[in-house]
């Protein structure tokens, strides 16, 4: 079980940190977080370890979201270019909408 630091965690934005928030409530868990030189120097990365539960915030300003879906990577992200951050999220399972 990997142990996932906090305080990577609490470098997220705001609007990361609220649907990462949200996504914790609704019963999904970190997989991993790290903060290095990927994809560019100082970029906070976080992954969740099941698809996006919440309803997809397409329209937040500042945060792109994009369907990745390969199985190389992972099945989506939100991409706070401008804080050089990513939430992402695997595809371990199916979301479970009848939960929210």
């Amino acid at each position: 079980m990997n142990s996932i630091d906090k305080g990577v965690l609490n470098k997220l934005s705001g609007k990361l940190k609220k649907i990462l928030q949200a996504e914790l409530r609704a019963g999904n868990t970190v997989a991993k977080a790290s903060e290095g030189d990927w994809p560019e120097e100082g970029s906070v990365f976080v992954m969740l370890d099941k698809p996006f539960r919440t309803p997809i915030q397409r329209n937040s300003p500042g945060i792109a979201f994009t369907n990745v879906n390969d199985p190389h990577y992972w099945k989506a992200e939100y991409h706070d270019k401008a804080a050089k951050q990513i939430l992402a999220c695997g595809f371990g399972g199916r979301p479970n909408f009848f939960e929210l």
